[in-house]
C-alpha cells in the first residue's frame, strides 16, 4: 500500500523595516531558536523576530517590561551581545 509522505512548510512574511531579525532565527532548527531565546532570557534579555532587548523585567514567566532594544546592525552583533561565536545560517541546524 502506498503511503504518501507529509511535509510541513512554514512561511514567514516580514517587513524590510524589521531588518534581519526574522532571518536570524528562521534558518535554524527549533532547538537552535529555543536555545538562543533561552540564553537571552538568562542574561535578562529578550530575543524575538523584532529585536534583541536588554533590561527585560520578568515576574516568573510573565514579562513585566519589554526592556530597551539593543543597537544591532548585523546578525553577528546579536551573537556577540549574547556572548556566542557567530554561526553561518547553514550551521544553525543543531
Amino acid at each position: 500500500m502506498f503511503v504518501p509522505k507529509l511535509f510541513i512548510l512554514s512561511a514567514v512574511i516580514f517587513s524590510f523595516e524589521l531588518n534581519y531579525f526574522p532571518m536570524l532565527l528562521s534558518p535554524g532548527s527549533a532547538y537552535f531558536n529555543r536555545s538562543m531565546r533561552a540564553l537571552a532570557k538568562t542574561k535578562g534579555m529578550s530575543l524575538s523576530e523584532h529585536s534583541l532587548n536588554k533590561d527585560v523585567v520578568r515576574n516568573g514567566s510573565v514579562k513585566v517590561s519589554t526592556g530597551v532594544p539593543l543597537p544591532t546592525a548585523t546578525e553577528k552583533d546579536v551573537f556577540e551581545l549574547l556572548g556566542l561565536p557567530y554561526r553561518e545560517p547553514h550551521e544553525r541546524d543543531w
